[in-house]
């Protein structure tokens, strides 16, 4: 079987997502631990090898060009997917929090810009 991006992993031990009805899904996620490690697959897989095997012009970096940047632009390659997340084991209590933050979407809705 040829390797694609949507092949990678899937007998890979420790793989948090199995085929469900012709789908991926994610196994039981019970703990923030099991949250990370689901996450990070996701991120390999979609984030880092779906764009290195569809961008004909992928940008090869260097390991350290990966590390998180202070700048105000955090895309310098459009072209390639990113995200934010934060993922807490409680609730937010918006009055409370050391932090400040805009827009929450639950896991279940997407943002308008990717409907």
């Amino acid at each position: 079987m040829k390797t694609t991006w949507r092949s990678a992993f899937l007998k890979a031990p420790g793989y948090p997502f199995r085929r469900r009805g012709g789908r991926l899904a994610p196994s039981r996620i019970a703990r923030l631990e099991e949250l990370k490690t689901a996450l990070d697959w996701a991120h390999i897989k979609i984030g880092l090898l779906k764009p290195y095997f569809e961008t004909p012009d992928y940008p090869l970096v260097e390991a350290r060009e990966l590390l998180p940047s202070f700048d105000v632009d955090l895309f310098e390659y459009r072209q390639l997917p990113g995200f934010s997340m934060v993922a807490f084991e409680r609730p937010l209590d918006h009055f409370r929090e050391i932090f400040q933050y805009d827009i929450l979407h639950p896991p279940q809705e997407r943002p308008a810009a990717q409907a």
